[in-house]
């Protein structure tokens, strides 16, 4: 039997470069390393105060050869810049989050979950101000996954 949360996370350390506005996003797999946090960031299965990265359940399903697990990866997506365009960033921001969630919606799997599997995208919004403005995001990717 394979958990899954581990695939899914490391499934979506590969996968968010390789989408539509991402390349100049950093993404770590994980929490950023003291001082290399650019502009524009995603740390997967991480969150700036919060000790939670995911979760996930696996429930029997009775027939003594599948499981079914449902969990969750989440992650942080900043974007900033240095001057005062709130607006700016987050239409950038809304952006990447759309390319993930396009995605999603024509691979259900996200590309590394078996065959049957399902997934969605959820975000919570922060913004701020610093030396210039921000946008983070908290991400949650949940799944339901056949196990075997």
């Amino acid at each position: 039997m394979t958990t899954q949360w581990p695939v899914l996370r490391a499934g979506l350390v590969t996968l968010l470069p390789t989408l539509p506005g991402w390349s100049g996003v950093a993404v770590y797999d994980g929490q950023p390393l003291a001082g290399d946090q650019t502009t524009s960031y995603a740390a997967v299965g991480y969150v700036d105060g919060d000790p939670t990265a995911g979760s996930f359940t696996q429930t029997p399903d009775g027939s003594g050869f599948f499981d079914t697990e449902s969990g969750e990866v989440r992650s942080e997506l900043f974007v900033g810049t240095g001057d005062d365009d709130l607006p700016g960033v987050i239409t950038t921001a809304f952006g990447l989050v759309d390319a993930l969630k396009d995605y999603l919606r024509q691979d259900r799997t996200a590309g590394v979950l078996p065959k049957g599997s399902t997934t969605s995208l959820a975000a919570d919004v922060q913004t701020g101000k610093d030396s210039g403005v921000g946008v983070l995001l908290v991400l949650t990717v949940s799944y339901t996954s056949p196990i075997t």
